[in-house]
């Protein structure tokens, strides 16, 4: 009564869902689509009727003041609390162990005896699936809820795929289906069917659209792909190949291959999805072959067909060289023509990829993490890396979007024309070059963002002022082009001097992992729990800065004396078993400090960044990768002249910062401990052989655009300037120094830059 074949449901089935109706269709006319099966909204309603939960939930829904997001948050986690606490009834749980069963072991195979089934159920009933949400939507072309439900991918075990099932009903009122709903005028309680269909373990998959949705040109087809699971296209965590397909040649007119540095797969061992580093002689690889290209448009086609002609929006994978298709629904259509009047007469500032048309002016907001979002007011212009669906509480506030990622059928792309925002994606740097508060225009019909401000002053008002100084006049103290950050070691430390810093470029891990009473590794592999906790707590109190640092322990042998594990007394620890060496040798605490980024990450805290110290070799890079599985910001440490000289092998390896430690890379340059009052006289940091290292490290950087910062207790003047000159993005210093760096700094660059001028004159 309450389950159904995907095979056996159609339009006509009321009670399955869209997308649930649109895979059936799709199997009738013979697309290949994986088995399974679909759960009703009227199993849905009995869950909930038999649990006697549906008046405690219109009771809280009808309580909820969307205006106040604690209350949101709140009043929907009593509700998930309802649905997950809830036991499957018996009626509704036998009928999905049947069809379970059959989805396993298969319909024909149930025909045999008894015995010889028990052994097969035995080696098959944990085959694993996808569930899927599957809402009854009036009309999917304007309210699509793409990316605002839950699914559960590489899900195995009856148990685990009821839990994954309650999740999946428990999202249907979440904070963000809350605020989408709003913002779509939906009102009452929605229902929806759930699919559980067999888990394709794909090489390669993407997304692919029948039409332009931007141009609305039918004649082209837009495909994207990526290895891996399809995700990565979706929410833009890589930059997929791009292909388009002139529909009735069938020819190839333009391809663009993206930089894939990460894929999802499947987990084996622990179940769900996993983010895995991409070998590195497949990051820039094609993804696609030529009679791949040419199945998926042949099945496209078909596709569309079936739909009248109606373009689009289509999921595919790819596993040991067969297609699937696992979803498709109507393209959302921008179609917008832009005016003929559209002449900008302001600077721009960076370009990107029109996804959503639009010509709007507005205040930008930079969105990194979920706190950023209460920041946002009406009419304001995110600027974030990438659109996520936690964001749609802001969708309804926002005047323009722009990214640096993003894929043109990904869900930045897709969300943006559903709420038509205009919106550019792929621009690479918004991020770093925009900045709070900042007006600029967006042509998003040609894809270029404008300053409205008269940023290029300079160059506008060198024509007409005869003395540069006046130029520089206005400029305040605390301005530079060169950012400035914090080294800390700490979480007490000032909030205000967080804010006015451009970001936290070091954070010492190792004076809080050692401070603690215990030795880090005794404590890492005794209860990593309370490693982690420690980790994620600490950055928590201080992560509210666009770019955050951290530093993998360093600690150098003589500083652990004072434990009585102390395992290893060296003559030298300054050029022995510290940093990297230290840390893949005992991965322990390692271990502990990625898991406590990937916890950070899944909370939003997509500004962290993971710093190797005392890299010397590509391959010690490449073991780090190898324990990471999500998107994590990777960088490293140059502290000797081995890192400095083989930079350009170091970046190689997909690395996206580089910190020169100053003060260590002088020493081990020269050959000077600085402790040691008979030779620290011949210590210098502006000695020639450094400042040759630390120019080579920033231009080779500069070339795989890597930015680059130097890290030092403190600067004078003669230091600023020389690197200042070296082209290095970033100067990070202790907070007690801090407060005088940024007018000095200021004050240097103004200086070099009218020198440069008058010598120009």
């Amino acid at each position: 009564m309450y389950t159904k074949r995907l095979s056996s449901v159609s339009w006509e089935d009321k009670n399955v869902g869209n997308k649930a109706a649109n895979i059936g269709e799709l199997m009738k006319i013979g697309m290949p689509v994986p088995p399974g099966f679909v759960i009703t909204s009227d199993g849905f309603e009995k869950f909930l009727k038999v649990n006697k939960i549906d008046g405690k939930i219109r009771d809280i829904l009808s309580k909820i003041n969307t205006e106040n997001i604690t209350d949101v948050y709140n009043r929907c986690g009593q509700i998930r609390e309802l649905i997950l606490k809830a036991n499957m009834p018996d009626f509704l749980e036998r009928e999905i162990k049947e069809q379970y069963e059959e989805l396993s072991i298969g319909q024909n195979v149930k025909d045999i005896g008894k015995v010889a089934l028990d052994i097969i159920k035995a080696g098959r009933e944990h085959e694993p699936v996808a569930i899927r949400s599957s809402p009854l939507v009036e009309d999917i072309r304007v309210s699509s809820y793409s990316g605002q439900l839950i699914y559960s991918l590489n899900v195995a075990g009856i148990d685990n795929i009821f839990t994954a099932i309650k999740k999946s009903w428990a999202s249907l009122f979440s904070p963000r289906m809350i605020f989408y709903r709003k913002a779509r005028n939906i009102e009452g309680i929605l229902l929806m069917g759930i699919i559980v269909q067999k888990m394709v373990n794909p090489e390669k998959s993407g997304v692919l659209f029948t039409a332009d949705p931007v141009s609305n040109d039918t004649s082209k087809i837009i495909i994207d792909s990526a290895w891996g699971l399809s995700d990565s296209v979706i929410y833009g965590h890589v930059k997929p190949d791009n292909y388009i397909v002139e529909k009735q040649s069938e020819t190839v007119v333009k391809r663009s291959i993206g930089r894939k540095k990460t894929m999802h797969i499947r987990d084996p061992l622990k179940g769900g999805t996993k983010i895995e580093n991409v070998l590195e002689d497949k990051v820039e690889a094609t993804v696609l072959e030529a009679h791949e290209i040419s199945r998926l448009v042949e099945l496209s086609k078909r596709i569309e067909n079936n739909y009248n002609g109606q373009p689009q929006n289509i999921e595919w994978c790819s596993e040991r060289g067969r297609i699937f298709i696992v979803e498709s629904k109507p393209i959302k259509s921008a179609n917008m023509t832009p005016p003929d009047d559209l002449n900008i007469n302001l600077p721009s500032v960076t370009k990107g990829i029109t996804v959503s048309p639009g010509h709007i002016e507005g205040k930008v907001r930079i969105v990194l993490n979920k706190s950023d979002i209460s920041k946002i007011e009406q009419d304001d212009v995110i600027v974030s890396r990438n659109i996520q669906p936690d964001m749609i509480p802001i969708m309804n506030k926002v005047s323009g979007i722009i990214t640096d990622e993003g894929s043109y059928t990904g869900y930045t792309s897709v969300i943006s024309r559903e709420f038509g925002i205009p919106c550019v994606i792929r621009t690479d740097n918004a991020t770093s070059i925009l900045r709070d508060e900042q007006m600029v225009t967006m042509d998003a019909f040609n894809g270029i963002i404008y300053s409205n401000e008269a940023q290029p002053q300079i160059s506008q008002d060198v024509s007409r002022i005869t003395e540069p100084q006046e130029i520089m006049e206005s400029v305040e103290d605390d301005i530079t082009g060169t950012s400035v950050m914090l080294n800390i070691s700490t979480s007490n430390i000032e909030n205000e001097t967080i804010q006015k810093s451009d970001g936290i470029g070091l954070f010492r891990s190792e004076h809080i992992l050692t401070s603690m009473g215990r030795r880090p590794v005794t404590l890492s592999r005794t209860n990593p729990e309370e490693l982690i906790s420690i980790i994620t707590s600490t950055i928590n109190r201080i992560a509210e800065t666009r770019e955050f640092w951290y530093r993998s322990f360093d600690v150098l042998t003589d500083d652990l004396e004072d434990y009585t594990e102390y395992e290893v007394r060296e003559k030298n620890p300054i050029m022995g078993w510290h940093g990297i060496r230290r840390s893949l040798d005992q991965p322990e605490i390692l271990r502990c400090e990625i898991e406590a980024m990937r916890r950070l990450y899944s909370q939003g805290r997509t500004n962290i960044g993971l710093i190797l110290p005392f890299v010397t070799r590509p391959e010690e890079i490449r073991n780090v990768k190898s324990m990471i599985t999500f998107p994590l910001k990777l960088g490293i440490s140059v502290d000797s002249p081995a890192s400095a000289l083989r930079i350009e092998e170091l970046c190689k390896e997909g690395i996206d910062h580089v910190s020169i430690n100053l003060s260590l890379l002088s020493q081990l340059t020269l050959g000077v401990d600085t402790e040691n009052p008979k030779i620290s006289r011949h210590y210098s940091e502006l000695d020639p052989s450094v400042i040759h290292l630390i120019k080579h490290v920033v231009k080779s950087c500069r070339s795989y655009r890597i930015k680059t910062s130097i890290t030092n207790s403190t600067f004078d003047d003669r230091m600023l300037e020389e690197f200042v000159k070296t082209g290095v993005d970033i100067i990070s210093v202790d907070s007690d120094t801090f407060h005088s760096i940024k007018p000095t700094l200021s004050r240097i660059e103004r200086r070099l830059l009218l020198e440069h001028m008058r010598g120009k004159s």
